[in-house]
């Protein structure tokens, strides 16, 4: 029986992952790197110096990986915060409500993204979900990133929770691995704008949020 539940944020939590496609576009464009957007959809869920380190080697870049890492955190970060002035972000269908009832079983929540810190509050605020959680962590806070278990793993500590007890909510195929390789249960969210995810590791896979119930994860 589960006794909490993990949600990935950027495609799970808010309609994002169309942003961060962009803001990677525009930044490569910044930095001079031609990537295709076969290879910025491949990123989804990724950890940010983990993309970076592929982007590298990919494209013979001998600038420092911190020199990316740090470029693209204060790009991103300044870029969602335009956005979330102009009212851009949103929650997704059914997934507050979801919460709401996940709370009232008892079940508790936290937040586990790849995004920025600051990014991450961004889009609690905007999206109206960060007073849900206790807590949020970032792929900046773990020792290493999706698709290693570390921010699962971390979430679960700071819960109290063991990993079995935890059910994880992700959109990407890195978060899923992630997920599986904590030895959590996890439910992938078929989200078209987070692109042609493999989702096939996932215990379930869901295309809406009325699909599942507060009753169903606390019994899954």
């Amino acid at each position: 029986m589960a006794q909490a539940v993990i949600f990935d944020m950027d495609g799970v939590l808010a309609d994002t992952e169309a942003y961060h496609f962009e803001a990677e576009m525009l930044i490569c464009e910044e930095l001079e790197i031609n990537i295709s957007e076969k290879e910025v959809d491949s990123f989804v869920g990724l950890a940010i110096d983990k993309m970076w380190e592929k982007i590298k080697e990919k494209h013979n870049r001998e600038e420092p990986l911190q020199y990316f890492i740090d470029f693209d955190s204060i790009f991103r970060v300044n870029f969602f915060h335009s956005i979330a002035e102009e009212g851009g972000i949103a929650p997704i269908a059914g997934v507050k409500e979801l919460i709401e009832g996940i709370k009232n079983q008892g079940l508790k929540t936290a937040v586990a993204s790849s995004s920025h810190p600051d990014l991450i509050k961004i889009v609690l605020e905007a999206s109206g979900l960060l007073h849900y959680f206790p807590f949020f962590l970032s792929g900046f806070q773990v020792k290493q990133g999706k698709p290693e278990p570390d921010i699962f793993l971390e979430a679960a500590a700071r819960l109290g929770v063991k990993p079995e007890e935890c059910v994880v909510i992700e959109d990407s195929y890195n978060g899923v691995t992630a997920a599986k390789k904590a030895g959590m249960k996890c439910i992938g969210f078929q989200n078209p704008s987070s692109g042609f995810q493999n989702l096939s590791a996932a215990d379930l896979v869901i295309k809406s949020f009325s699909e599942i119930t507060p009753e169903f994860l606390k019994g899954f």
